[in-house]
C-alpha cells in the first residue's frame, strides 16, 4: 500500500541542543488514481503543413512514425493519392520520412500531412493529473460530428469533471483487421502491467464485450487477493450493441463481487450546443464519471442518489425494470427533476445486496491496519508486543465507529501461532452500517372519518 513518511523537520543553519527524535511515523494513504484500459482502433496522431508544388520536398522529422497511415490534403481539403500526386521514402535512422510532389497539376501551396506514430511508452500505464495532458497526448476527444475519436480522452474527461484528481492510462490494441507487424496490446497484458501501480483504487475499462469485460473482473479478484484492494466500474456500448433488461441482469450475476459496479445504462446523451441537439454515446461514459464521484467521496460513503456531471439525458428503464435490475446487482442511473443520479450504488455480489460503501470499508481497513502493523515487524515478538498491538487495532477501530466508517466490532483478539510463534494473528468481527435503499409508506384513506 502506498504510504508516506512524515519526518521532523530542522531548519537550514539551526542547531538543537538537544536530544533528537526524527522517527518516521508511518501513515496510510488511499489510492486515489483512475485507471483507464481503454480499446483504440488507432495510434496517435499528428498534424503539420509544407508549402509545397510540383517537384517540391519536405523532410518530416516523425520518430517511430508509422509510414502505411500518412495522408496528404491540398488546401481545398482535397485527398492527394501516394504515387500519383507524390511519394513518400524514410530514413529510419534519422527518424524522418520525405514527401515529394510529383503531380504537374499541383501548383505551389499549403499541403496537410497527417500521421500516425507510436511513441516509445505508448503501451505502458501513464499517469495524468489534467485533461488537456491526456488530449494532447492521445488526440481530441469527440470528431467534429461528436462522434468519439478518442475513447481514452472521452472518459478521461468524465473522470475529471465529476471530482477524480488523477488517472493511469493503458491502450488496448488488437485489431483484427490489422495484419501488420505494428506493435500490438492485447487487455490481458494490459491489465498485468497494472499490477505494479499500488496508487490505482478503480479500474474502468473502455469500449469492450461483457465477454470482455470478465478478464477485468478476474483482474480485480486477483489485485483483490493480493494486498491490492481496487475495484472496478464497469459498463457496455449500446450504440453499437442492443442489450435487453435479460442481457444486463445476466452480465450483472456473471460479475458476482462486491468489488464490481455494474452500471446497465449503455447509452449516454451529451448536449452537443453547436447543433443544439443531443448526442447517444457509448455507456461506459457513465462508468467513467460514477468512477469521478466515487474517487472524490470518503471510502464510507455511499453513491446512492449522489449525481454525475456532463450528460443530457439518461437511458430510460421502468420503474419495474429498475427493480429488477437492482435486484440483479445493476446500479442504475437515472433522471430526477432534471438531476442525474445512482439510484442505487448497488455492486454485483449476488448472495446479498450490498453498498459500493461496503468494499470501500473492506480496503481501507486492510490496507489502513497492514500499514499501521507494519512498524510492529521486526520487534521482539513478546507479550508487550502483543499488548501494543491489541492496543493499536482497538483504538484504529474505535474511531471508524466515531467517524460512522462502521457500526460496531467485537471479538478482538491477538494471539501468537502456536507452531509459528514468529507470526502473530489479529482477528476481530466488523458490523457494516447498511445505507438505507429504499422508504415504504403506507397509508390508509378514510373517506367517512
Amino acid at each position: 500500500m502506498p504510504i508516506t513518511n512524515s519526518y521532523a523537520y530542522v531548519p537550514p543553519s539551526v542547531i538543537i541542543d538537544a536530544p533528537q527524535d526524527l522517527t518516521g511515523v508511518t501513515t496510510y494513504v488511499e489510492p486515489s488514481t483512475v485507471a483507464i484500459v481503454a480499446r483504440i482502433d488507432s495510434y496517435p496522431t499528428r498534424t503539420t503543413s509544407r508549402v509545397l508544388g510540383n517537384g517540391a520536398t519536405a523532410v518530416i522529422n516523425a520518430p517511430n512514425v508509422i509510414m502505411e497511415s500518412i495522408k496528404l490534403k491540398d488546401y481545398s481539403g482535397k485527398d492527394l493519392e501516394k504515387d500519383t500526386d507524390y511519394t513518400q521514402t524514410q530514413d529510419e535512422e534519422a527518424q524522418t520520412f520525405s514527401i515529394k510532389v510529383i503531380n504537374p497539376e499541383i501548383k505551389t501551396q499549403s499541403i496537410l500531412i497527417s500521421y500516425e506514430y507510436l511513441p516509445d511508452d505508448f503501451f505502458e500505464p501513464l499517469k495524468f493529473f489534467t485533461i488537456n495532458s491526456v488530449a494532447e497526448y492521445y488526440g481530441a476527444a469527440y470528431n467534429d460530428d461528436y462522434t468519439i475519436n478518442s475513447p481514452i480522452t472521452a472518459a478521461a474527461r468524465f473522470v475529471f469533471a465529476n471530482g477524480g484528481v488523477s488517472v493511469c492510462v493503458v491502450p488496448v490494441y488488437d485489431r483484427d483487421d490489422d495484419d501488420s507487424e505494428n506493435p500490438k496490446q492485447t487487455i490481458e497484458q494490459a491489465l498485468d502491467k497494472l499490477r505494479l501501480h499500488q496508487d490505482i483504487a478503480i479500474l474502468v475499462p473502455v469500449a469492450f464485450t461483457s465477454d470482455e469485460l470478465m478478464e477485468a473482473r478476474e483482474h480485480i479478484i486477483w489485485c483483490c487477493g493480493h494486498q491490492l484492494e481496487r475495484r472496478g466500474i464497469f459498463a457496455l456500448d449500446g450504440t453499437t450493441t442492443t442489450y435487453t433488461i435479460d442481457d444486463l441482469c445476466a452480465v450483472a450475476s456473471a460479475m458476482d463481487s462486491e468489488q464490481i459496479m455494474f452500471i446497465p445504462n449503455n447509452i449516454a446523451s451529451i448536449y452537443v450546443s453547436e447543433t443544439r441537439r443531443s448526442q447517444n454515446l457509448p455507456g461506459w461514459l457513465y462508468a467513467a464519471a460514477a468512477a469521478g464521484v466515487a474517487i472524490a467521496a470518503p471510502y464510507y460513503r455511499s453513491l446512492t442518489r449522489m449525481t454525475l456531471a456532463g450528460f443530457y439525458g439518461v437511458q430510460a428503464f421502468l420503474y419495474e425494470e429498475k427493480n429488477t435490475l437492482a435486484t440483479a446487482g445493476c446500479s442504475v442511473i437515472e433522471m430526477q427533476n432534471g438531476v442525474i443520479r445512482f439510484r442505487h450504488s448497488v455492486v454485483t455480489r449476488q448472495s446479498m445486496m450490498l453498498d459500493w460503501s461496503y468494499a470501500g470499508i473492506y480496503n481501507y481497513i486492510c490496507g489502513a491496519l497492514r500499514t499501521m502493523l507494519d512498524v510492529y515487524i521486526g520487534q521482539p515478538s513478546s507479550d508487550t508486543l502483543l499488548t501494543e498491538i491489541y492496543g493499536t487495532v482497538n483504538l484504529f477501530l474505535t474511531q471508524q465507529v466515531e467517524s460512522g466508517g462502521i457500526y460496531a466490532f467485537d471479538s478482538l483478539e491477538v494471539s501468537r501461532r502456536v507452531n509459528n510463534p514468529e507470526v502473530i494473528d489479529v482477528s476481530f468481527r466488523v458490523a457494516f452500517l447498511r445505507p438505507a435503499l429504499w422508504i415504504v409508506v403506507t397509508f390508509d384513506v378514510d373517506l367517512t372519518y
